[in-house]
C-alpha cells in the first residue's frame, strides 16, 4: 500500500529543525507506521527556501518531497491580501508530488490548509486527518475585554498595527471561508472526537469518518514515570498550550486571584507556552499582573521540561474557550495527573464516562475553578480517583499497537470503498 502524506509540519524529516511542539504527534505517528514496516510512506511538506516544484528525498523507510514555494517579494506583499494565489502554487507543488509518487491514497493533515482543495483535483482516495477548525475558533477568538473594536482604539495612531490587524482579518475570513468549502468537498475524516464528527457531519452529511487518536511524542510515550499525590509546597498547577486568548489565560488570571483574595492556598501556576511579554495584554484587560497572583509564564518548554513540570505538579488544568483534542490534556492523562478542563469542543471525548462532570467546567468561570482547585487541594481521594482514571483512558487510547490498527483500518476500508 503505497500512502502519501500531506503534512504541515517536516514530520521526521531533519527533525531537530522541526520545533513546533504543535505537529509533535505527526513525527510521533511516522515512527510507528515506520516500525510496522507494512506501508511505502510519503511525506510532503512545503519548504519555502525551495524555487523548484519538489525536492525528493528518499531515506530507507520514507520518501520526503519538499515542496518549493519560494516567494519573491511582490508575491509576498500579494500573498498579505490574498492567499488564492499561494494556494493556487501549493496546489501546483501537490499535484506534481502525486504525480512522481502515484499514492494508493492520500492522507491529509488538518482541514486548516490548502492541501484539501486537491479532492477537486484527482480521483485518488483522500482521508482528511481532523486537528482544529478555524470557523469555531474564529467563533470564540474575543474572549470577555478583548474585541476588534477595542484593538483598533489601542492602536489608533499606530496605522502600521491597525493596518496589520485590517489584513490579518482578512486573512482569517478566507481561511475560514476556504475550510468550510474543503469540509463540504471531501468525502472522508479521520478523527478521535465527538466534536470531530459533530463537525464533519454538518459540512456533509454523506462523509464518512474513522477513528483514530493521535500519537504523543516519545518523551511522553515512552515515560516510565506517573504522577503521584505526594504534595509539596508551593502547590504547583500547571497549564500547557500556546500564547493566543483562546487558550483562556484571562481566565489562569481572575482563576489566581480569586484563591489569593479567599483562601490560604500556597499555590504556584506554572504556565508552559506564553512568555511574560504574551502575558502583557491578559494583565491589561484582567487589571491583575502574573507576579501578583503567583503565576509564572515559563515561555516555549521542550517536551522533556514539559514532562518534568507534568510530574511535579498537583494539578493540570485547562482554560481554553474553544479546542478540539489538546495533546497538552492527552499528555497530562497519560502520566495520570487529575485534571480540571473546560467542557468545549472535543475536550469532554477524552474523559472517561465515570470521570466526575463537575471537573469539566463551563468556560470563562473563574469563580467554579478556583472552588474546584478547593476541592481537589483538600480531598486527596478525590484527587487519586481523578489520576487513576486519566491514566487508565490516555494508556489505552494511545497504545501504539492500537493506533497503527486504527490507521490501517481506516486506509483498508476507504481503497476497498474506491
Amino acid at each position: 500500500m503505497r500512502v502519501l502524506w500531506f503534512s504541515v509540519t517536516t514530520s521526521l524529516y531533519n527533525d531537530k529543525r522541526n520545533i513546533h511542539n504543535g505537529g509533535g504527534w505527526i513525527d510521533s505517528l511516522e515512527r510507528i507506521v515506520v516500525d510496522n514496516n507494512q506501508i511505502d510512506l510519503a511525506v510532503a511538506f512545503v519548504e519555502n527556501s525551495l524555487d523548484i516544484p519538489f525536492q525528493k528525498v528518499e531515506s530507507e523507510y520514507v520518501t520526503y518531497y519538499l515542496m518549493g514555494l519560494k516567494r519573491n517579494l511582490f508575491q509576498r506583499l500579494k500573498d498579505k491580501f490574498s492567499f488564492a494565489d499561494i494556494d493556487n502554487e501549493t496546489l501546483l507543488r501537490c499535484m506534481s508530488v502525486i504525480s512522481d509518487y502515484n499514492p494508493d491514497l492520500i492522507h491529509i493533515f488538518g482541514s486548516e490548509w490548502c492541501f484539501g482543495l486537491i479532492k477537486e483535483k484527482t480521483n485518488i482516495p483522500i482521508v482528511i486527518h481532523m486537528q482544529g477548525c478555524w470557523p469555531t475558533y474564529r467563533n470564540a477568538i474575543y474572549p470577555p475585554g478583548f474585541s476588534k473594536i477595542n484593538k483598533y482604539f489601542e492602536n489608533i495612531f499606530n496605522f502600521h498595527k491597525i493596518f496589520q490587524q485590517i489584513i490579518s482579518e482578512k486573512q482569517s475570513k478566507y481561511r475560514a471561508r476556504r475550510e468550510e468549502h474543503i469540509l463540504r468537498i471531501n468525502n472522508n475524516y479521520m478523527g478521535r472526537t465527538r466534536w470531530d464528527l459533530a463537525l464533519t457531519m454538518l459540512y456533509n452529511k454523506k462523509s464518512n469518518y474513522y477513528y483514530c487518536s493521535e500519537a504523543l511524542r516519545p518523551e511522553i510515550a515512552d515515560c516510565k514515570g506517573k504522577w503521584n499525590s505526594h504534595r509539596v509546597e508551593p502547590m504547583e498547577i500547571i497549564t500547557v498550550g500556546g500564547s493566543n486568548t483562546l487558550k483562556g489565560y484571562d481566565v489562569v488570571l481572575k482563576t489566581a486571584f480569586l484563591l489569593k483574595e479567599n483562601s490560604d492556598l500556597y499555590f504556584k501556576w506554572n504556565l508552559c507556552g506564553p512568555t511574560t511579554q504574551d502575558m502583557v495584554d491578559f494583565e491589561k484587560k484582567t487589571g491583575i499582573k502574573c507576579r501578583d497572583v503567583n503565576v509564572f509564564p515559563l515561555g516555549r518548554c521542550s517536551t522533556e521540561q514539559v514532562k518534568e513540570y507534568l510530574l511535579s505538579s498537583y494539578i493540570y488544568v485547562h482554560t481554553a474557550y474553544i479546542d478540539n483534542s489538546p495533546n497538552s490534556v492527552c499528555e497530562a492523562q497519560y502520566l495520570g495527573l487529575p485534571i480540571i478542563a473546560t467542557s468545549v469542543g472535543g475536550i469532554p471525548s477524552l474523559f472517561s464516562i465515570e470521570y466526575p462532570t463537575d471537573f469539566l467546567i463551563p468556560t470563562n468561570d473563574p469563580y467554579y475553578l478556583a472552588s474546584k482547585i478547593l476541592q481537589l487541594n483538600k480531598d486527596k481521594n478525590l484527587l487519586n480517583k481523578l489520576s487513576e482514571l486519566n491514566y487508565k483512558t490516555a494508556q489505552n487510547r494511545h497504545n501504539k499497537e492500537t493506533l497503527y490498527q486504527s490507521l490501517m483500518e481506516c486506509y483498508k476500508a476507504m481503497i476497498n470503498l474506491h
